[in-house]
């Protein structure tokens, strides 16, 4: 007894217990689920061993929690261009610093910073909070990370306060917020709010799709069903790993994205090949038999490709991108299980309930009153009725084949196999070069909905502050022998290195304020020395500033010298710390340091450093993965066929796809090809999100492999029924080409939604995706597999021996499963 048929012969034996096993995967999941889903966090934190996580470290040994500090920054502006120096931003700042105190959080590091909370004592430094016209200024409330609930609250309230106090400002005046923080909880919300409008949109239109190619209305319920289980089983199986990684705050997201699509395209594999067999034979029981053996088939392949795809991201260094991929591989794993399990049990438990849906169905009755009404007056009566019977004569599929659209595009492929394939390879040479030229952008507000209050904030206070504000970088100056940081020799190392860091474009020295430079000025140890060696000076605000910076910014303790042994001085760039030039001011300043002979030790921490760190490796290990991921696939798809040749094609195919998407990703964003539409989801901008084409890679990889499964797994079908190679070819593509057209277009309105986004990040991944999916589904799938297929002939399935070629698509095109057979 075969594997297939032990596992068939106990499915049916203990379906219903099987049916019992998911119920309680059902409860299970409901106690579970919604632990995994509060459980994501949105931390993005710097891979082990790079410079960032290095610094990350030093500066919390130095100064506990600072690394984990963010800004939140309110926004006051006077939209008439007048001065805000007035009651009006006075009372404001002093109700909001009141509510915002009265909290009493402890996430609230230090004291509210803004010009009339400072001008009194240090009018200088309060200067840096006011516009240079005056027309706005900034309140910063700085965050700490490390106890995420107090930030959550802290943050929630700072939010409802503003909004509460802008409310009764005069007419002219408004107040906003922006801040890391908040981008991350906008993130958060505008993911869920889409995809949530999105499935909402999509799914029903996917599910139409569905039950019209299928002909059936009650087989809607199957991939309903499917979803439900595969969410609850997927997210079960997250939740033990959530308790031990950060999960990334979007893994559940796309992990439900990937059940909708899959559950519906494997509903489709599995009831299509059901429904051909239920018209052949009135066994309902036998025509599941021969579904799983051969859809289920496609089914397992596909699955265990899609899997490796998504479980290749967990070789990238970083646990963001390593979640998503084990999500959506849990995710993947579900729809397959639940596919080869729970489906073909409740269709064995209830097998007149589906046979009957290809007979007695809403759709049929209509197919049938369009074929009466609009059909060829020349069609025989037994073709317009096939419909409704149960076996379909053999004169009814001869005729129908030869009428198919899909087998005269097979004739006319295989015709001109070598002028199509060498027309479509051609395209592989334009688009490599243009996907090598892709740009791509680290801009935290391409992942932000456009829409959001932090995104036009943001935008509003760097035409009028420096951008950097958002995220500060720390310098992080440490003595090497364990000495005191308060010392001449110290204090003059540290100004190489901040005249060094000033003279990289994108900052200058007014950017920098510490205890060794001051608005714009280096200070000198003798200065700092006769500064603190005085009682605490209310007339000369120079040397008060001092004293207060020397606390501030080193890791004294008390008045005793000897215990700063770390200092740290912030840095203010004049561009965004998440642009291009931002990143480049990272990297020419940490190179900068290391040419210079230094006895401390300098850290570059916060501001932007771990996403451009992890981003770099992330690239730096890209090439590795897609090589390792392709050569599993590889294997897989060559022990799945028996072939070397097949799984070789397959990359090749795939390889087109991937290539001419990104091709045309390049031209659409960062060369405008559609600006002139001034639709914002195709719209120019500075660089593709660094996200998309990482991410996209194991989607598009996987997906295109699916369909690519789906007609090997019948153009093997056929062959072994001893048909010609150039036969099994043009039957394979009648038979699954309405099935990969109709999965292809399921697939890209289950994903085009997301260009009505607000987000650019899901813009991007949407067109990527849906681009891809069409390109798959209506050349490479149409055009290139049954061309270069044609072309290989023979040899398509080397080493494998096949059955002696005997019969051509003229000679009994029905045909039950060989595999089940075999």
């Amino acid at each position: 007894m075969g594997v297939f048929d032990f596992y068939v012969r106990n499915l049916i034996r203990f379906k219903y217990g099987v049916l019992v096993f998911w119920f309680g995967i059902v409860i299970l999941g409901l106690f579970f689920a919604p632990k995994f889903m509060s459980g994501t966090s949105t931390t993005f934190a710097a891979p082990d061993g790079s410079k960032a996580h290095k610094a990350a470290v030093a500066l919390n040994e130095a100064f506990p929690g600072t690394s984990e500090q963010s800004p939140i920054i309110v926004l006051f502006e006077n939209k008439d261009g007048l001065s805000v120096l007035n009651n009006v931003s006075r009372d404001f700042s002093a109700e909001f610093m009141k509510q915002i105190t009265a909290f009493n959080s402890s996430a609230l590091v230090g004291q509210l910073q803004g010009y009339w909370y400072l001008k009194d004592q240090y009018a200088t430094v309060a200067q840096s909070y006011l516009s240079q016209k005056l027309e706005s200024m900034t309140i910063i409330a700085v965050l700490d990370g490390a106890n995420t609930d107090e930030r959550d609250k802290l943050r929630d309230h700072i939010v409802d306060v503003t909004h509460t106090l802008r409310k009764n400002l005069p007419e002219g005046y408004w107040a906003s917020l922006t801040g890391e923080y908040l981008f991350y909880k906008d993130i958060t919300e505008g993911i869920d709010a889409d995809l949530t409008r999105v499935d909402g949109i999509s799914m029903p239109i996917a599910l139409a799709v569905l039950s019209y190619v299928l002909y059936s209305t009650r087989l809607v319920i199957m991939p309903l069903l499917s979803i439900i289980l595969s969410v609850v089983l997927s997210f079960s199986m997250m939740y033990p790993i959530s308790k031990q990684i950060d999960v990334a705050s979007t893994t559940p997201s796309l992990m439900i994205s990937c059940v909708v699509a899959l559950s519906t395209d494997y509903s489709l594999f599995m009831f299509s090949r059901f429904g051909e067999e239920i018209k052949e034979n009135a066994d309902a029981i036998a025509c599941i038999k021969t579904a799983l053996a051969t859809a289920g088939h496609t089914i397992l392949i596909s699955g265990s490709t899609l899997c490796v795809c998504f479980l290749g991201l967990a070789m990238l260094p970083l646990t963001f991108l390593q979640t998503m991929g084990l999500g959506a591989g849990c995710a993947v794993f579900a729809c397959v299980f639940v596919s080869l399990n729970f489906v073909p049990a409740l269709v064995f438990c209830f097998p007149k309930f589906f046979a009957n849906a290809f007979q007695n169905d809403f759709f049929t009755l209509f197919r049938w009153i369009r074929s009466r009404c609009f059909g060829r007056p020349n069609a025989p009566r037994a073709i317009v009725l096939s419909t409704f019977s149960p076996v379909r004569s053999e004169t009814d599929e001869k005729l129908q084949l030869k009428r198919s659209r899909w087998y005269r595009l097979a004739n006319w492929t295989v015709k001109y196999r070598i002028p199509i394939t060498i027309v479509l390879l051609l395209l592989l040479i334009p688009s490599i070069y243009l996907s090598l030229t892709i740009e791509t952008s680290t801009d935290i507000t391409l992942n932000v909905p456009r829409n959001a209050e932090s995104v036009h904030t943001y935008h509003r206070m760097s035409h009028q502050f420096a951008p950097g504000q958002i995220s500060p970088y720390t310098l992080l100056f440490l003595p090497k022998h364990h000495t005191t940081v308060l010392n001449p020799l110290f204090f003059n190392q540290t100004h190489q290195v901040i005249t060094a860091v000033a003279a990289v474009e994108g900052c200058n020295i007014w950017g920098l304020n510490g205890l060794t430079v001051f608005n714009g000025s280096l200070v000198y140890f003798d200065q700092w020395f006769e500064a603190v060696s005085k009682p605490f000076n209310l007339t000369n605000e120079f040397e008060r500033t001092l004293q207060t910076f020397t606390v501030e910014f080193t890791n004294i303790q008390g008045r005793d010298m000897s215990t700063a042994t770390a200092m740290k001085v912030l840095v203010t760039l004049s561009d965004s710390p998440y642009s291009v030039k931002g990143a480049d001011w990272l990297k020419k300043s940490r190179k900068a340091i290391d040419e210079l002979k230094l006895d401390i030790e300098v850290h570059i921490a916060n501001g932007a450093g771990d996403q451009i760190d992890g981003i770099d490796l992330v690239y730096e290990f890209l090439p590795v993965e897609m090589g390792v991921t392709a050569a599993i696939v590889y294997v897989l798809m060559a022990i799945s066929f028996r072939s070397l040749v097949v799984p070789l094609r397959s990359l090749v195919s795939l390889t087109l796809t991937i290539s001419v998407t990104y091709a045309f990703a390049v031209l659409v964003y960062n060369h405008g090809m559609f600006k002139w539409l001034g639709w914002y989801a195709i719209d120019k901008y500075d660089g593709i999100s660094w996200f998309t084409p990482v991410m996209c890679f194991s989607i598009l990889t996987g997906f295109g492999l699916d369909y690519d499964c789906f007609i090997l797994t019948r153009i093997v079908e056929f062959r072994e029924s001893g048909f010609t190679e150039h036969a099994s070819i043009k039957l394979a593509v009648y038979k699954t080409g309405s099935i990969i057209t109709a999965a292809g277009t399921i697939m890209s309105i289950a994903f085009a939604g997301l260009l009505l986004s607000e987000m650019p990040l899901l813009n991007m991944c949407s067109f990527f995706i849906v681009f891809s999916v069409l390109f798959d589904t209506f050349v490479v799938r149409s055009l290139l597999v049954p061309a270069t297929m044609a072309i290989l002939n023979r040899f398509n399935f080397f080493p494998r021996k096949l059955v002696p070629e005997s019969r051509d698509e003229d000679q009994e095109p029905q045909l039950t499963s060989a595999l089940l057979n075999s």
